[in-house]
């Protein structure tokens, strides 16, 4: 799965607001592993791709996107998702 576009936005969108990664950890109830993960830093602490984008759309709604905005961000990234999966 593809998933810069997405971290790039986290990021983006959390600078915009001022945020660090603590505070965005604290709004989302995640931990700031996982926010620095989300952005593009390696490691493991999502069990699996699809509750990275569960994390990461959490993420951007709480700093104030709409579900249009997530859905147009996240739906190219999913069929990318679906399709790589029925390869296997």
């Amino acid at each position: 799965m593809v998933f810069t576009e997405v971290q790039q936005k986290i990021r983006q969108v959390r600078e915009a607001k001022g945020w660090d990664t603590i505070r965005l950890a604290q709004q989302t109830c995640l931990s700031e592993r996982q926010i620095r993960q989300l952005e593009g830093e390696p490691g493991d602490s999502f069990y699996s791709d699809q509750i990275r984008i569960l994390a990461a759309k959490k993420a951007l709604a709480r700093m104030g996107w709409d579900r249009d905005q997530l859905s147009r961000l996240f739906s190219s990234k999913h069929d990318d998702t679906e399709a790589s999966s029925h390869d296997h």
